[in-house]
């Protein structure tokens, strides 16, 4: 296959590709409690900074109403079952 063809074909994928890697997803929620806990003022600030500093993007202190609404938010798991 000659070079250009490939070159084209290469930046066909990355158009179209484009568009939907560029919207930006939503936060990932840290869960922390109230907005004025100790937890959210305190200890999470430097969380998501840390994530980022290991690639892990896109993370946010999430204020909640306590532990209830946090073990809502979290993900199913299938763990013990």
């Amino acid at each position: 296959m000659p070079r250009t063809t490939r070159a084209l074909i290469l930046a066909t994928g990355l158009a179209l590709a484009g568009p939907a890697t560029a919207q930006a997803p939503l936060a990932k929620a840290i869960n922390t409690g109230g907005a004025q806990g100790a937890y959210h003022s305190l200890f999470c600030p430097p969380i998501p900074v840390t994530l980022a500093g290991a690639y892990f993007q896109g993370y946010a202190c999430t204020p909640s109403r306590g532990t209830v609404e946090n073990i809502r938010r979290s993900p199913r798991t299938t763990v013990g079952r």
